[in-house]
């Protein structure tokens, strides 16, 4: 049992184009699909890597990745 072995010209028009009805830009967390890498990243930012410590409105609370949220709680909510 495993996967089926894909020929190479399929693979190539796989890669050309989005199938029919999907967005090339998909949140790989929630499945959230984006007309452009923008909203995408902006999504993200709101949804995703928001720190959890920090108040709503607090400078600084929105992360633009994961590594960049991680950092943030090390360096500001430090024990």
């Amino acid at each position: 049992m495993g996967k089926k072995r894909v020929h190479a010209q399929q693979t190539v028009e796989a890669e050309a184009r989005p199938p029919p009805g999907k967005s090339p830009f998909w949140c790989y967390y929630c499945g959230y699909e984006a007309k452009d890498e923008t909203t995408l990243i902006q999504h993200q930012a709101a949804k995703h890597f928001a720190c959890p410590h920090c108040d709503v409105g607090a400078f600084g609370r929105l992360c633009q990745s994961l590594s960049g949220l991680v950092s943030h709680v090390r360096r500001s909510h430090r024990k």
